[in-house]
């Protein structure tokens, strides 16, 4: 016997004609905004208040960033204005001596071509290797 393979699992369900219960929520919401503008301002200011909310509703239910919901994006970005930036790294133990440093270059001669200069260096002391690739493993 033969199991059927669900096909277009990533597809939401068209719930109120061509919209998605998300699409629907968010102009019913807009809706319930635009009732309450409509009883507290006049028709001018009504307008004027009504069309960015509806703009904003569309947004929500139809764009998309990068094959994502728009609510992602505002999502990132909110959590990006309020979530700490500056890291700040505290070295801990004593200083390091010539022993202990390893310069490692990222960049190799090529044959025939002489020498490259090192472009970049790191400099990592000895026994942090196993902690550095734990958090890069991590991460």
């Amino acid at each position: 016997m033969q199991a059927t393979v669900p096909q277009f699992i990533d597809v939401e369900d068209r719930i109120i004609g061509p919209l998605t219960l998300k699409q629907f929520l968010y102009f019913v919401t807009a809706g319930a905004l635009e009732l309450v503008y409509w009883f507290f301002f006049d028709f001018s200011l009504f307008i004027l208040v009504s069309i960015p909310t509806l703009a904003i509703a569309a947004a929500f239910a139809f764009f998309k960033i990068n094959d994502r919901p728009f609510i992602y994006f505002v999502l990132a970005v909110i959590g990006y204005y309020f979530k700490p930036v500056v890291r700040v790294w505290h070295r801990r133990g004593s200083k390091l001596t010539a022993r202990d440093i390893i310069a490692v270059s990222f960049l190799e001669e090529e044959e025939g071509a002489g020498p490259k200069k090192d472009l970049l260096k790191a400099h990592m002391k000895r026994g942090q290797l196993d902690h550095i690739e734990r958090a890069l493993e991590t991460a």
